[in-house]
């Protein structure tokens, strides 16, 4: 009994800041794990499209279906695209021809 008595109030107060600091750590690496992942997938799986990727001609044939060319590294696609379905490849066009200006 007189071990009870003898212990101090202070004791208990820097053991719960300790206990504080310690959840407040686990929490910042917490965040700084979930930040770090999150920084990493975005990056890995973002489209890196650049110069690579360009858009010539879009044709709505109506409501829910589109056909596009399009340019990607140097080739020229025909792709059509409808609602609920992934895009069709229909064919790689040939490279238009440079028309020769008079001069």
């Amino acid at each position: 009994m007189s071990a009870l008595l003898d212990a101090s109030p202070k004791a208990g107060a820097s053991d719960a800041w300790f206990a504080l600091a310690q959840a407040l750590a686990v929490l910042a690496a917490t965040a700084a794990f979930v930040w770090w992942l999150w920084r990493t997938r975005q990056q890995t799986f973002r489209f890196k499209a650049g110069n690579n990727l360009r858009v010539e001609a879009r044709l709505a044939l109506d409501l829910k279906n589109t056909l596009w060319i399009v340019e990607v590294e140097g080739r020229r696609l025909l792709l059509s695209t409808s609602d609920g379905a992934p895009p069709r490849l229909l064919s790689e066009l040939p490279k238009p021809a440079l028309a020769e200006v008079p001069p």
